[in-house]
Formats: C-alpha cells, sequence, structure tokens
C-alpha cells in the first residue's frame, strides 16, 4: 500500500513590525486559506493519521483553521529547518501512519517536494518550482516504510493553490 505524505505551505499571516516573526498570526486572507485547504484535503487527499507542525503562531494556526482532527506535533526543526531536517522528521514516522501531514513554511515546503519528486519535469513539479503560495499543498505517494524515503523516490500526485 503506497503511503502518502502532505506538505502544506501555512496560510497567509500578518506582517506586523514589532512582533516576533515566530509569533505572526494568521491574516484574515489567512484564515479564509486555510478554511479552504482543510476543504480541499478532506476532498481530495486520503484522512490524515499525524500531522507534523512547525510551532510556528501561524503554521498552528493554519492546523486549527484547515480542522485537520490528527494527532499532531511540533517540532522545532519545522521552523527554520532545511530540507534535510523535514526529510529526517518524515523518516521518524511511527510505520502505523499511511498518511503525514507537514505544515510548514517556504522555501523548504517546495524545495523538499521538488527534492522527493522522482520526475522533477512533470507538470506539477514545474508548477511548484513557478511559485508557491501560501495555503499551498503538494500530495506525494511512495511505496515502503516512512525511514526508507529518500530524494528523488516519490510521485507528485497533486498540487493545489488556494484561490
Amino acid at each position: 500500500m503506497p503511503r502518502t505524505l502532505i506538505l502544506l505551505r501555512h496560510a497567509k499571516a500578518e506582517h506586523p513590525m514589532t512582533i516576533d516573526d515566530r509569533q505572526r498570526s494568521l491574516a484574515d486572507r489567512g484564515v479564509r486559506e486555510a478554511a479552504e485547504a482543510g476543504d480541499w484535503l478532506r476532498e481530495h487527499a486520503p484522512k490524515v493519521d499525524k500531522v507534523l507542525c512547525s510551532p510556528a503562531a501561524r503554521t498552528r494556526q493554519t492546523l486549527e483553521t484547515a480542522e485537520i482532527l490528527a494527532p499532531a506535533e511540533f517540532p522545532s526543526t519545522l521552523y527554520m529547518g532545511g530540507e534535510d531536517d523535514y526529510l529526517e522528521q518524515v523518516k521518524e514516522t511511527d510505520a502505523e501512519v499511511q498518511t503525514l501531514l507537514i505544515i510548514g513554511h517556504e522555501p523548504t515546503v517546495s524545495g523538499t517536494a521538488i527534492a522527493l519528486a522522482a520526475d522533477k519535469e512533470s507538470d506539477l513539479a514545474r508548477e511548484i518550482r513557478h511559485g508557491y503560495p501560501t495555503s499551498g499543498i503538494t500530495v506525494l505517494t511512495f511505496h515502503g516504510e516512512w525511514d526508507a524515503l529518500r530524494w528523488n523516490s516519490a510521485n507528485i500526485t497533486a498540487f493545489h493553490a488556494p484561490h
């Protein structure tokens, strides 16, 4: 049975100059985007078994507003980490999890999607490289255990950008 990894960039955040970046909350547009992302996931993706979410306020609010009802963890490496950090988090996922959702930040979300893609010249890969908007979603599938996932080994099966 294939496993599914879903990568979600957080929804649109406010840009106040007086607040620490980790504390930035969602803008009104972001609240709408996050709700739409949750609706899209429920309609087009397998049921999420586990969530790995950056501990930043905007990612936590994205998760809450999207109403993804799965156990969640908030590893600090998803805040400022790179693609290798995201892959390491995936590899530590329990074997019983079939669908894993990561809610994170750019440029790491799109970089991870492209690095995992077996076909980097597919239409979906090109679309991801063209721009990864807030609340953008990539769905990837692969066969095997989480700890065996490698770069260039997954198939991008969907990419959704909010309207």
